[in-house]
């Protein structure tokens, strides 16, 4: 494969990586927004039921969730990148009417036809502004949705909540009762290891 062909190939990769990774960065703004409408949806939902029933730091668990749910949608984002030949369809939707689609199936063909073929791909690939026809759109009306959740989540915070005072107690007695468990654990261990003390007396002091 001559130098030319070499170069020319590198080009039409680079133009269909470009494409590939603004319809990527476009996919992970969607993708992350849409899972903060789930996020702060959940999060809005958990602190109403604390108005209703006892939920001990419903808003710090609220966002523990919510800040959880985001990231896995981030993170799952980041691994749905497009393939190329997604994204030199969607340059051949830009005008050039599967110029790209083809060139990227001859890659590795060293036809005469199919080396004039990548070439006038090319060509039309280096006229197209990929930046202005892929535009990266960002989606504003979740982001919107997602907004308006999260103002609802910090105006509940200045409602009194009649349950806050009963989870508060709930959450003192269990604490003191998984306290309490240890302590009963700790003596029945001391008394296990007792070797001064027979088997019944041992059972007789559990």
């Amino acid at each position: 494969m001559c130098c030319f062909t070499k170069k020319a190939n590198k080009e039409i990769l680079k133009a269909i990586r470009k494409a590939r990774d603004r319809m990527h960065t476009g996919l992970i703004l969607e993708y992350t927004v849409k899972t903060s409408v789930i996020a702060f949806g959940i999060y809005l939902l958990l602190v109403l039921l604390s108005f209703f029933i006892p939920i001990y730091g419903a808003y710090l668990k609220g966002a523990a969730i919510a800040g959880s749910v985001i990231t896995a949608g981030f993170v799952v984002s980041l691994f749905m990148t497009p393939k190329d030949k997604a994204a030199a369809k969607m340059l051949d939707s830009k005008g050039l009417e599967e110029r790209v689609l083809t060139a990227l199936e001859l890659l590795n063909n060293d036809s005469p036809i199919a080396m004039l073929q990548r070439q006038d791909a090319l060509e039309h690939l280096k006229a197209l502004n990929i930046k202005k026809e892929i535009k990266i759109k960002f989606p504003a009306r979740f982001a919107m949705i997602s907004g308006l959740l999260f103002i609802s989540i910090i105006i509940s915070g200045f409602i009194p909540n009649p349950m806050e005072e009963k989870a508060r107690e709930i959450y003192n007695v269990k604490k003191e009762i998984s306290k309490q468990l240890k302590e009963v654990e700790e003596v029945i261990r001391r008394v296990e290891n007792n070797n001064k003390l027979t088997h019944e007396q041992k059972e007789e002091a559990k």
